[in-house]
C-alpha cells in the first residue's frame, strides 16, 4: 500500500498542467481581441528546435482568437544545460514582438522577474522590428525541473498601445489587466520535456546502486542493479497507463523505439516491500 501511494502521490504531481487543446489553463490567456479595426493577419507559420531536429508547421493563417495549445503532438526534448536555436517563422512586417516563454520550474506561470521562465524579444525601442525567420539562443538552465513543462510563442502586435510599448518586455499573457487584451497576433503553446544527464531516482530503499540509462533514451533503458534478487518492474505513460510489467532478475533492457517521445515512470520493487521509481525521459 505505502508503495502505491508514494507511486501515485509521484503520478499526481506530474500531471499537474495537462489542459485542453483550446484552453490555456492553468496558464494565462493567449487570445487577442482584433484591436479597433478587425483581426489582421498576424500568424506563426512554423516553429523548430534546429539542435533536436524538431518542427511544428501550423500554416499561414490567424485563427480566431489567436490562441492553440497544440498538447496532441511530439514534445520535443531538450537537455539542461545545452544551448539550442528556436526559429519562429511568421507573418512579419511591423509585428511589434516575437517572443518565446518557457516555464522552467514548472509552477503553471511564465513569470520572468524571478527567473522562472526564459523570454526573448527581436524587437527594440528603436523599432527595429523581427523579419521572419527569428531566431532565439536558448540555454535551458542546470537547475530546470525535469519533466514536461509549457512553451509558449508569440508573434503580435498593438496598434491600440494599450500598455508601453517602448519597455521592451512584453507581457506572456495577452489579457494582461482587466477588461484589456492585446490587439493583433497568435499564440502557439506547446510542452516541452527538460532532461538530465543525471537520472532522477526517487528516495526508495532499492535506489542506493540502482542505475537506468540511457536517459532520455531512444531505442532502450537499461537497468542495472548489483543483485541476484528477482524484481517486479513495471513502466507507466504519464497518464497512469501500465504499458510494460516484468518479473525479472537485473540486468534488464526496456525497449523504447515504439513509445511516443515524452515522460515515463518506471516503477522496481521487490518481495520484501522495498521499491524505487524512476521519472524516464524518451526522445
Amino acid at each position: 500500500m505505502k508503495n502505491t501511494f508514494a507511486l501515485l502521490v509521484f503520478i499526481q504531481i506530474t500531471l499537474s498542467g495537462f489542459s485542453q487543446i483550446t484552453n490555456p489553463d492553468p496558464y494565462c490567456s493567449g487570445t487577442f481581441d482584433g484591436g479597433i479595426s478587425g483581426a489582421m493577419m498576424k500568424y506563426i507559420s512554423k516553429v523548430e528546435i534546429d539542435e533536436v531536429s524538431w518542427q511544428h508547421v501550423s500554416g499561414n493563417a490567424n485563427p480566431s482568437p489567436g490562441y492553440t495549445y497544440f498538447n496532441n503532438i511530439e514534445a520535443p526534448v531538450v537537455q539542461q544545460g545545452n544551448t539550442y536555436t528556436f526559429t519562429v517563422t511568421h507573418s512579419g512586417i511591423a509585428i511589434h514582438f516575437v517572443t518565446v516563454f518557457i516555464d522552467f520550474n514548472g509552477n503553471n506561470n511564465f513569470d520572468v522577474t524571478e527567473g522562472e521562465a526564459f523570454f526573448e524579444t527581436a524587437n527594440t525601442p528603436e523599432f527595429e522590428f523581427p523579419t521572419s525567420p527569428t531566431t532565439f539562443s536558448i540555454t535551458i538552465p542546470n537547475d530546470a525541473l525535469n519533466g514536461t513543462t509549457r512553451m509558449r510563442v508569440q508573434v503580435f502586435e498593438d496598434d491600440d498601445y494599450t500598455w508601453n510599448l517602448f519597455n521592451n518586455e512584453p507581457p506572456p499573457c495577452t489579457a494582461y489587466a482587466a477588461g484589456q487584451m492585446l490587439d493583433y497576433g497568435e499564440t502557439e503553446d506547446y510542452d516541452l520535456v527538460i532532461g538530465s544527464e543525471t537520472i532522477a531516482i526517487q528516495p526508495g530503499s532499492i535506489a542506493t546502486d540502482l542505475i537506468v540509462s540511457p536517459n532520455p533514451a531512444s531505442d532502450y533503458w537499461s537497468i542495472q542493479l548489483a543483485s541476484d534478487a528477482v524484481y517486479h518492474i513495471d513502466l507507466y505513460s504519464i497518464n497512469v497507463e501500465k504499458l510494460i510489467s516484468y518479473t525479472s532478475s537485473l540486468p534488464l533492457s526496456i525497449p523504447a523505439t515504439d513509445l511516443p517521445s515524452g515522460a515515463y515512470i518506471l516503477h522496481l520493487s521487490d518481495d520484501k516491500g522495498r521499491f524505487s521509481y524512476v521519472h524516464l525521459l524518451k526522445h
